[in-house]
């Protein structure tokens, strides 16, 4: 029982102090107009960007704020563009440095 109350407490010290942190630092970055890199994405203050591989090239796909989706299953976080589904970059959340601020970021620069 106690291993878990700690485990417990670890996690909500986590939430409520860590992930703030770095997601001010992060809003700070993007505001200053510097790019921020999470997994495959980069980040400005009015988009995300990551690559989409074809057949025989490779291009880059820009996505506004405003129609950045995100959804994690399995321990995948995948970020989508809502005007074209095939659009997707995907990142293991275990594995990917601030995966999860990325959700977070994209919930409160959509609204913006």
């Amino acid at each position: 029982e106690g291993e878990l109350e700690n485990f417990n407490a670890l996690g909500n010290a986590s939430l409520n102090y860590v992930v703030p942190k770095i997601f001010e630092k992060i809003q700070q970055q993007l505001e200053s107009g510097r790019d921020v890199k999470i997994g495959p994405c980069s980040l400005r203050k009015d988009k995300l960007m990551f690559e989409i591989s074809g057949w025989f090239t490779t291009k880059q796909h820009e996505v506004p704020w405003n129609r950045v989706k995100t959804r994690v299953s399995n321990g995948v976080l995948s970020v989508y563009d809502l005007a074209n589904s095939k659009a997707c970059a995907e990142m293991s959340i275990r594995d990917t440095e601030n995966a999860v601020i990325l959700s977070l970021l994209a919930d409160t620069l959509k609204k913006s």
